[in-house]
This record gives structure tokens, C-alpha cells and sequence, in this order.
């Protein structure tokens, strides 16, 4: 469910005035936070390059500057985004192509832009309805400062740690993960476990022992950070070989709020859920990213209809 700008604006900032004082709080709260303009929050020195700048030094920058994505512009004007995704689907395994290759050969272009007065809410709902995870900033046209899904969550985090919500029904883990797990055996050949990630359109695989048992996750990330190696080197490699372990995993009890404290405090984007040592799914950013926001929405909702009426809710200085 993703609520739009109308619905929005037809809260009122109080809320019900019959609702009690805790309600109010929480009316307050959530609009405070997602009525902050992108300003707030975005980068402002985006890191970019030009579509005939060469990929390998765009692929060498992102790993240096540890960055999920470059903005491509043209006279400031924002013509593209080259993310991790893109990288991961299209990249030839193979130097000698690569070599030549221009950026633009790869980004993904005409990307949606919203504007420094853009709220926070706003720019959820834009992420979410188009699939995307980078929001590019302009004023009279020109790149200003750049939003991802990591900004949008991390603003969660001082509602989550601030508002103290005792009776509200809050999502856990278990609702929002995936329970389509999409595993490779840890001595499989990487090029084979690229190959399902670009079938299943995924940021990760997980990588199982000759148990059947979790002991890795390779990410799209850990491509670019591997690409930027050695690119040829990866078509002999297993995924035992690459793969992240310990793998670090959650609960299906924890809350979305408690899950994305845990993941910005790990800085992961995903994390295996696991109950007594069996995998249970796998829950993502994007996922709690769209909970989160839709929860907030949907709270809104019950206030201003008057079917919130009593809430348990403390909220901090």
C-alpha cells in the first residue's frame, strides 16, 4: 500500500481533538518526521561522473569512496544513475571488454528527480512506486544533493528511538520478510550463483554448506568490492571463496523499527532470519523501508478516522 501526497495533506497536523493527549504525541511525531524536506537529510556533495567517463574508473571510484552509487551528469544536469545493481546485471566478466567500456554504457538513465522542499514521505512514496533506491535532487535543474533508502530509513531512526509505542500493533519481522530463499551451495562457481541473482533480479545470495545450513551471503556489494580486484579472476573462483561469514542474522520477533536500529548500527541492507539454527527467510532494507513508511501512513489514518483513540506513547526530548 503506498498512500500519496493528497492523503497526506488531508491530516490534520493535531489530529482528532477528541483523541487523548498519548495520541496526539504520536500524531505529532510521525509528522515531524515525514514532513522534513529532503534538505534535511540528502548528501549534498554527490559524487559523480560524465556518461563517456570510463566504467573502470567509475567501478575504482565507487569502491573507494564505499558508495552504493554514482550520479552521471552532464553540465549538472543529472542524465543517469550507475548503482551496484547495474554492475551486478550487466557487467561483462571479461577485462578485455570492460576495458573500453564507457559509463553510459551501463547506468540506468533518466532517473526521477524530486526537488529540496520534496518531504520525506514524498520521496518514500516515489521510491517505492518506481522500485528504485537513489532519488537525485535538483533545483532549476541542476544536481543539488541525492537521496537514497538508507537516508530514508536512518530518519526512522530518531522516531524509533525517540517514541516509545506500547499498545500500537507494530509489524514484526515475521510479516514483512521473504520466505523464497534463494541459495547456492557455497562451492558452486560464482558465475553460476551471478546467473540466479540476474534470473531472481536479487541483491544476494546465501550460500549453504553440505549440511544444507547457512554459512555465507554474497551481495552485490561484495561484487563491486570483487570486480574492482580483479575482474577476470572471478570466473575460476567459488562463492566460498567471496562469500561474507559469519553471516550475522535477526529474529522474526523483533519489530521493523528494532530491525532497521539493528541493520544501520551493522550497516547491512539485509540479513537472514533464522530460528534455532534453520533459516526461516530473509528480510532487506527495502522491505522494512516499505513497512516502515507504510505503518506511519496507516497510523495516520486511524488517527485522523478517530479509530486510534488510546495509545501508550512516550515521547522523548
Amino acid at each position: 500500500m503506498v498512500f500519496g501526497q493528497g492523503f497526506l495533506q488531508s491530516i490534520s497536523f493535531i489530529g482528532n481533538p477528541f483523541n487523548s493527549r498519548n495520541v496526539r504525541l504520536l500524531n505529532k511525531a510521525i509528522h515531524n518526521t515525514i514532513n522534513q524536506p529532503v534538505n534535511s537529510i540528502m548528501t549534498k556533495e554527490v559524487i559523480s561522473v560524465g556518461p563517456e567517463s570510463k566504467l573502470n574508473d567509475a567501478i575504482k571510484l565507487m569502491v573507494r569512496k564505499n558508495i552504493s552509487c554514482v550520479v552521471v551528469k552532464d553540465q549538472e544536469v543529472p542524465v543517469g544513475i550507475l548503482t551496484e545493481r547495474d554492475i551486478l546485471m550487466k557487467l561483462p566478466l571479461d577485462s578485455k571488454k570492460v576495458v573500453d567500456m564507457k559509463v553510459k554504457d551501463l547506468m540506468s538513465g533518466k532517473p526521477v528527480c524530486g526537488t529540496p522542499q520534496t518531504s520525506l514521505f514524498e520521496a518514500s512514496n516515489v521510491m517505492i512506486s518506481n522500485h528504485f533506491r537513489k532519488y537525485p535532487i535538483v533545483e532549476e535543474g541542476r544536481l543539488v544533493g541525492l537521496i537514497t533508502q538508507t537516508d530514508l530509513v536512518r530518519s526512522m531512526e530518531k522516531f524509533a528511538t525517540h517514541t516509545l509505542i506500547e499498545t500500537v500493533d507494530l509489524c514484526q519481522v515475521r510479516h514483512v520478510m521473504s520466505t523464497t530463499i534463494i541459495s547456492a551451495p557455497k562451492h558452486s562457481k560464482f558465475v553460476e550463483a551471478r546467473k540466479i541473482m540476474q534470473d531472481h533480479n536479487i541483491s544476494c545470495i546465501l550460500t549453504l554448506n553440505d549440511q544444507g545450513m547457512l554459512s555465507g551471503i554474497f551481495t552485490e556489494k561484495n561484487f563491486l568490492e570483487q570486480v574492482g580486484l580483479n575482474l577476470d579472476r572471478l570466473n575460476i573462483l567459488n562463492l566460498e571463496n567471496i562469500m561474507v561469514y559469519p553471516v550475522v542474522s535477526i529474529n522474526p520477533d523483533l519489530t521493523i523499527f528494532k530491525a532497521n536500529l539493528l541493520m544501520l548500527n551493522r550497516n547491512f541492507r539485509r540479513l537472514p532470519v533464522v530460528v534455532d539454527n534453520m533459516l526461516m527467510g530473509i528480510i532487506t532494507q527495502t522491505d522494512l523501508h516499505r513497512e516502515m513508511y507504510k505503518f506511519l501512513g496507516t497510523t495516520l489514518f486511524k488517527i485522523n478516522s478517530g479509530q486510534l483513540k488510546e495509545v501508550e506513547v512516550q515521547v522523548l526530548s
